[in-house]
Formats: structure tokens, C-alpha cells, sequence
């Protein structure tokens, strides 16, 4: 599901609770706890705090992901070893 958020973000630049509902088929809380964790994550920031007007959009830095370039670089860095 969260792949699906975040494609359907990319594509559409935004995306709100109401969307994923419909998009994933399930209940406003469930949409709320994907969207929550995809901002814990870093890959989405939510606009707004609460009600009709709220929406998640891409973060800045984030189109690569968790698993992307810069947590790569920054794991090589953690493996280096010291002089």
C-alpha cells in the first residue's frame, strides 16, 4: 500500500487521507496510519494538522527513499574504518 501512496504522490504531487482511502480500500484509520508512517520514514511531510485541508506531500531530499542513495553513502560512512 504505501508504494501505491507514494507513486500516487509523485504522480499527483499531493495526495490526502480521503484518496488513500479510496485508492487502497481501507478505513480512514488505516489510510492515517500508512500516511503517518511514510512521514516517520521521512518520504512524505504533512500540510496542515487536522481536518478537511490536510495533505502529504513528497519531502524535499526523499525520491530515493529510506533504502536510497544518501542511506547508502551514510552506511558506507558507518563501515569505514577509522585512521
Amino acid at each position: 500500500r504505501q508504494r501505491q501512496i507514494v507513486a500516487t504522490v509523485k504522480a499527483a504531487g499531493h495526495i490526502a487521507n480521503t484518496e488513500v482511502q479510496e485508492l487502497a480500500g481501507v478505513s480512514k484509520r488505516t489510510a492515517h496510519r500508512e500516511l503517518s508512517d511514510l512521514v516517520q520514514k521521512g518520504l512524505l511531510t504533512q500540510v496542515g494538522t487536522t481536518g478537511k485541508g490536510t495533505f502529504y506531500a513528497l519531502r524535499k531530499g526523499a525520491t530515493k527513499g529510506p533504502k536510497g542513495a544518501r542511506a547508502r553513502s551514510a552506511a558506507k560512512q558507518d563501515t569505514a574504518p577509522a585512521s
